[in-house]
């Protein structure tokens, strides 16, 4: 009996989390700025932001790399497909 190993799938649009998270960072950022909010919040949500993006990331390629007909499948579909646009979009500064 062979396994085969099968990553979570992952759809493409589990990366506009990230933006609100980058998002979220920001708006602490400016808050920090205004209001002299502690700025290590502001600087901790970028950076679980940036890991998370990079976890969605790695899973999003090694679904493509084992599981190629359901990538496919979500690229060819009608409204799916639209989520794909956001993966460069999703990229936290």
């Amino acid at each position: 009996m062979t396994s085969r190993f099968k990553p979570p799938i992952i759809p493409a649009a589990f990366f506009g989390t990230v933006l609100g998270l980058a998002d979220l960072g920001n708006a602490w950022r400016a808050a920090h700025e205004v209001w002299r909010m502690p700025a290590v919040v502001g600087e901790a949500l970028m950076a679980l932001a940036a890991i998370v993006w990079a976890l969605l990331l790695l899973l999003f390629i090694l679904r493509w790399v084992f599981s190629r007909e359901e990538s496919l499948g979500e690229a060819h579909h009608p409204v799916q497909c639209c989520f794909s646009s956001v993966l460069p979009a999703s990229r936290p500064c």
